[in-house]
């Protein structure tokens, strides 16, 4: 199950389509403060998190400090409009296992979510 966090309607319903294809189940939240009420409330409930980098209220890079307070081996994905690389010391101190530009790549998110997928 995986949960994809991002405050643009559009881009959550993309990769809804794109994973629940795959067969994958997908929760979608536009609300980042939301979704970390859902990890709080039962993190053991998604097996990876997709997670936007820039959202108003709580970052991607808070959400995923505090879900991987809850839950430690909880893969994420971080998905930004901004290239980022160049900067990726703020993403290794809170062990988001991947970085994917927008727009999104449907074979690039795919093969990114095989790998932290167990099969």
């Amino acid at each position: 199950r995986v949960l994809v966090v991002d405050d643009e309607p559009d881009v959550v319903e993309i990769i809804r389509r794109y994973l629940e294809k795959e067969g994958l189940s997908v929760q979608g939240c536009t609300d980042s403060r939301e979704a970390l009420e859902w990890l709080q409330s039962n993190p053991f409930q998604f097996d990876l998190v997709i997670s936007d980098f820039d959202m108003p209220h709580l970052s991607g890079v808070a959400l995923c400090e505090r879900a991987r307070g809850l839950r430690p081996d909880l893969p994420v994905i971080m998905v930004t409009g901004y290239d980022h690389r160049g900067s990726g010391e703020q993403f290794a101190d809170v062990e988001v296992r991947a970085l994917l530009l927008k727009p999104l790549d449907r074979k690039d998110l795919l093969n990114m979510v095989r790998r932290f997928l167990p099969a």
